[in-house]
């Protein structure tokens, strides 16, 4: 399957050499949480949009 180029993941602010991090891989809590944060924001950001477009269509 290709993967959605459109899709964002915060984890690709804060690369790691040659590959994003992921939240789940960090040990300072505050940083896991700011990539979490984000991570939740971009899903809700987006069932939004889904649901607004859909209501907007009808």
């Amino acid at each position: 399957m290709q993967e959605d180029p459109h899709r964002f993941d915060a984890g690709q602010l804060h690369p790691e050499g040659d590959r994003p991090i992921a939240a789940e891989e960090l040990t300072d809590p505050f940083r896991q949480g700011l990539l979490l944060i984000a991570r939740a924001t971009s899903k809700a950001e987006l069932g939004w949009l889904r649901t607004t477009l859909a209501a907007l269509a009808d």
